[in-house]
């Protein structure tokens, strides 16, 4: 008997969420189960539906900018400013295993992009792109996922890495004091008044993560000199369900991200000093598992005893 026909259709989140929730145990768990905040960012996209079942989703979030979260120098780091066009990112992708190669995902990629060509993008990143995301890239542990992108010719600029410490390991404390900040820095918690030098300082420096900067909900470490100049930041939060994948690592998971320290400073161990006394802040709340993601610099982390966990290709494709 052939196959009934399928419908492609706006994601209509009111009736289709549920739906996609199902999709999603299908088609990615246990190796990603259903991550409840990552369904909270699935806004806008397209479902693919067989005799009223819904088969495939694709997710697609469109933003002015590229935003990087973990870490970086003055010099340079993992992005910048958009050029004024809109930026789009496939946010999630996934078809039931029932259905597999019969060209839906396919179906469905191209059906967003037509979409996003006519809403002036120029630029698809698969993962990450626009705003807040579920997976910064494709995640390697999916070579489904790798391989349809390679099919379909999307380019691997790089490689990037999520690592994780355990900050309930007996003797991590200890290994994180060692860390201490070279001479003439000095490392503190912001205080409010300090937000608007803080905006100053990665407007200057590290302007790709200005954004998250003015967010609420995280606390900022700020690293200043003699002359109590800014000359390094991170965002850290924790503990609880401040990360996406708080399912995976725990109801008391915590946070890093945005580390930049300014190119004076480079090669001093301003940065490690400021991981290890973030993790040292976290570890006095009780936090268990901290996550840090979209690491390019894995040794950096790896010296201040974070381990890798996950690592993903960063797709990307032009319009």
């Amino acid at each position: 008997m052939a196959a009934s026909p399928l419908e492609i259709r706006a994601f209509r989140r009111s009736t289709d969420l549920a739906d996609v929730a199902d999709l999603w145990a299908t088609a990615l768990a246990p190796d990603w189960p259903v991550l409840a905040d990552g369904l909270e960012l699935l806004r806008s996209g397209y479902v693919a539906v067989r005799d009223g079942r819904c088969v495939g989703m694709v997710g697609v979030a469109v933003d002015d900018v590229v935003l990087p979260r973990s870490e970086g120098s003055s010099g340079g780091g993992g992005g910048g400013e958009g050029d004024g066009a809109p930026t789009s990112s496939v946010r999630f992708l996934a078809v039931t295993p029932d259905e597999r190669r019969q060209g839906i995902a396919t179906r469905l990629v191209e059906h967003a992009l037509g979409d996003l060509r006519r809403r002036g993008v120029r630029q698809v990143a698969a993962g990450s792109g626009a705003g807040p995301y579920i997976w910064p890239g494709v995640p390697l542990d999916r070579q489904d996922a790798v391989g349809f992108f390679d099919a379909l010719g999307w380019e691997e600029p790089q490689v990037v890495t999520d690592l994780t410490a355990d900050l309930r390991d007996d003797g991590f404390g200890e290994q994180l004091a060692g860390f201490a900040p070279p001479a003439g820095i000095a490392l503190a918690v912001a205080v409010p008044d300090q937000r608007p030098r803080i905006v100053e300082f990665e407007d200057a420096h590290f302007p790709w993560w200005t954004r998250w900067y003015r967010e609420p909900g995280h606390d900022v470490l700020v690293a200043t000199d003699e002359s109590g100049d800014i000359v390094g930041t991170l965002l850290f939060s924790g503990p609880g369900h401040v990360t996406v994948y708080w399912p995976l690592l725990g109801d008391d998971s915590a946070e890093i991200s945005c580390v930049g320290v300014a190119s004076s400073q480079e090669g001093r161990g301003v940065g490690s000093a400021m991981v290890a006394r973030a993790s040292l802040e976290l570890q006095a709340r009780d936090a268990g598992v901290c996550h840090i993601g979209w690491v390019e610099r894995v040794a950096f982390y790896r010296r201040v005893g974070y381990t890798p966990w996950r690592q993903y290709s960063m797709r990307s494709r032009t319009l």
